[in-house]
């Protein structure tokens, strides 16, 4: 994680830029480069670096490594699982496959009921508030298996309370499948890639909850991807502001989905502005 350091107004705006890493016996950050760009530099003015630098945080015990062993102490009910900080203010998924990590070669973390059951029931993961949550190259959240059956999943709802979630690589980081459901009702969402992409198939729900302001992407970085079929819902008095770029694909049908159209549904008093992104489909 990088950060600024600047957490007070009158020193400007802080930013954070994470990068998990493989984990490789071998692999190491040597080097740490900064550079600052002034779109306007105005002579009469001067600017002061306050505490950038990198942090390891497995080396400063910050760290928490997510694994599906490691799921149950996060169990907060039958179904429910949740990421607070009196477990640690930083979560990565763990890439756990025996392959190297690739498009071809991807790694699940599988969220299933505790003890699981034989009909697809919702999961819901909480990332709370003050943490930070990432993923290794190449791994995916899903909803597990369901019991004594390898081709049907449960449902996952990932609610967002208050996390600071980082996509750093230029691939989707998190498909949501039919059933699938991200709920922003607080945090940070960012994408540090300019194609870093959550893409909603057939079926999945995108949902700002009510009263709550979802900033997606950043300065034309970050691709939120929508297929045919899928949900983008925008609670009362909730915003929806795209910084990045909007994709609307046809994707055919995934999962048995039929619906025939992308659906945005905005409720009473809500926004959704487009005007910073991009919009291709």
């Amino acid at each position: 994680m990088v950060s600024s350091g600047a957490w007070q107004r009158q020193f400007g705006s802080p930013f954070t830029a994470c990068v998990p890493t493989e984990g490789f016996a071998n692999n190491a950050l040597r080097e740490l480069i900064f550079k600052f760009t002034l779109s306007a530099p105005d002579p009469g003015q001067r600017y002061r670096l306050w505490g950038a630098g990198g942090s390891d945080f497995q080396q400063e015990g910050s760290l928490v490594q997510v694994t599906e062993a490691s799921l149950p102490q996060f169990q907060t009910g039958p179904t429910s699982f949740a990421l607070a900080s009196f477990f640690g203010y930083n979560f990565l998924a763990m890439y756990e496959d025996t392959t190297y990590p690739g498009p071809g070669h991807v790694s699940y973390l599988d969220i299933t009921p505790l003890p699981n059951v034989a009909t697809p029931t919702n999961v819901t993961l909480t990332l709370d508030l003050f943490t930070g949550f990432n993923l290794q190259p190449y791994t995916q959240l899903r909803g597990g298996a369901v019991l004594n059956n390898d081709t049907l999943f449960h449902n996952l709802t990932v609610v967002n309370n208050g996390a600071d979630l980082c996509m750093t690589f230029m691939i989707a980081e998190l498909i949501w499948g039919e059933g699938d459901r991200y709920m922003h009702q607080d945090g940070h969402l960012g994408f540090e890639g300019a194609r870093s992409c959550f893409l909603f198939t057939a079926g999945s729900t995108l949902e700002v909850a009510p009263g709550a302001t979802l900033h997606y992407g950043l300065g034309n970085r970050g691709m939120l991807a929508l297929n045919v079929g899928c949900d983008v819902v925008v609670g009362a008095g909730a915003e929806l502001v795209m910084h990045g770029m909007v994709v609307l694909k046809e994707g055919g049908n995934v999962g048995g989905s039929h619906r025939p159209a992308h659906h945005v549904r905005s409720r009473r008093q809500a926004d959704v502005r487009i005007g910073l992104a991009h919009l291709q489909w």
